[in-house]
């Protein structure tokens, strides 16, 4: 594997592991003082942050092998993705009494938060080159 496909694949898996912590914590916090409705609207918020923060992770792993044309047309089609997606949840879900609103955006908000910071925190402190070094060039 790849240093890039490692710092990825690492970036995924520390996000999904955040977000379950958090879909946890603040699902039993909405349970305990809301009930039901609330705990599935946290599931629905988290959800949706997670959608949001691991399909660019993933859309960085599926072009990381490609040129780099083609790893910046994946990145732009997974974030229209995202906006129409998120844009049509958060649309039904203002349509709807059903999922109560504190609920679903507080953790959306505390969830996307934590995406960010794990993004940071790997571009920082992960080193991957934009350019691939030529092998056997004149030096200059």
């Amino acid at each position: 594997m790849t240093s890039e496909r490692s710092v990825f694949t690492g970036a995924m898996a520390i996000t999904g592991i955040s977000l379950a912590v958090v879909a946890a914590v603040t699902g039993a916090i909405a349970w305990r003082l809301d009930g039901d409705r609330a705990a599935l609207a946290v599931a629905a918020g988290v959800a949706v942050a997670a959608f949001v923060g691991i399909s660019t992770q993933a859309a960085l792993l599926v072009g990381s092998r490609r040129s780099s044309s083609t790893l910046a047309a994946i990145v732009f089609g997974a974030f229209l993705a995202k906006i129409v997606v998120v844009v049509g949840v958060l649309w039904a879900v203002s349509a709807t009494d059903a999922l109560p609103r504190r609920w679903f955006g507080l953790p959306l908000i505390a969830a996307a938060v934590v995406t960010l910071v794990i993004d940071l925190v790997v571009v920082a402190r992960s080193r991957v080159p934009y350019v691939s070094p030529e092998r056997g060039g004149t030096g200059r």
